[in-house]
């Protein structure tokens, strides 16, 4: 697996021998991935740690796409005599762009706000469905094309029986969902993807498509945040337990 760093990162090196042996002397060379050795930058002498481990952070990450480190144990301190009960190891780094960190910070966000417990937020999620559905977790088939019902309230007291939060003056709506392997997507309101049904009371349709159906991880006890963009706040709802996705 590659670590992920920006131009100018320290590069993180560390080797662990797992007999605890501190009486080696290890040296890291970088290539790039066209087995050229990055001089300068390369060769980088690790520090003995005293507990069989060796690290280095003193080296920045140069503007290349692919960095190989590779770890020589040798025996003595001029690192002449490579030890001959020691493989050598390697590590890969590859570039990432500011851009592509954003969508990591991003993403990062969105998971965490998901995890959080109801009562952290100071607005509610209910699902909407009629009556006889409305505050219950919403059953969805894997493949169907589907509208959520949802409505927004004000927590009152710990329960989702506070005042509904009204939907006027809104820019965007976002409804985010962490599918299948973690991975997130989105609905929007500027896209079409959701509906206001009605803005005094809070109430709102997510069109979730085949695809999106598709993409969701199987299980009970989901949730999922909608996002309320104006244009000077973003309201952050959580929808606690609010899906049972099963197949079809």
């Amino acid at each position: 697996m590659s670590i992920m760093l920006k131009v100018g990162d320290k590069i993180p090196l560390r080797v662990d021998f797992g007999d605890g042996n501190a009486n080696l002397y290890v040296q890291v060379t970088f290539f790039d991935k066209d087995n050229i050795e990055l001089t300068d930058i390369s060769p980088v002498n690790l520090t003995n740690n005293g507990d069989g481990s060796y690290s280095d952070s003193s080296k920045n990450y140069p503007d290349v796409k692919t960095v190989f480190a590779v770890y020589t144990p040798y025996e003595d301190d001029q690192y002449t005599t490579i030890s001959s009960e020691y493989f050598k190891g390697s590590d890969t780094f590859q570039k990432t762009s500011d851009v592509n960190q954003e969508v990591i910070d991003e993403i990062t966000r969105i998971r965490e706000l998901i995890e959080q417990q109801p009562d952290v937020l100071d607005l509610v999620g209910v699902i909407d469905e009629g009556t006889t559905s409305s505050g219950r977790a919403a059953t969805i088939y894997r493949g169907e094309t589907r509208d959520l019902g949802c409505k927004i309230r004000y927590k009152e007291f710990g329960e989702y029986r506070g005042d509904p939060v009204p939907l006027d003056n809104v820019d965007e709506i976002k409804a985010i969902f962490v599918g299948k392997n973690r991975r997130v997507f989105e609905k929007k309101l500027t896209d079409g993807d959701i509906t206001i049904v009605s803005e005094a009371y809070g109430k709102l349709q997510i069109h979730l498509t085949d695809d999106d159906t598709n993409r969701m991880k199987l299980g009970p006890n989901q949730d999922f945040v909608i996002e309320v963009q104006t244009s000077n706040t973003i309201r952050v709802i959580k929808f606690y337990r609010a899906l049972v996705v099963r197949n079809a």
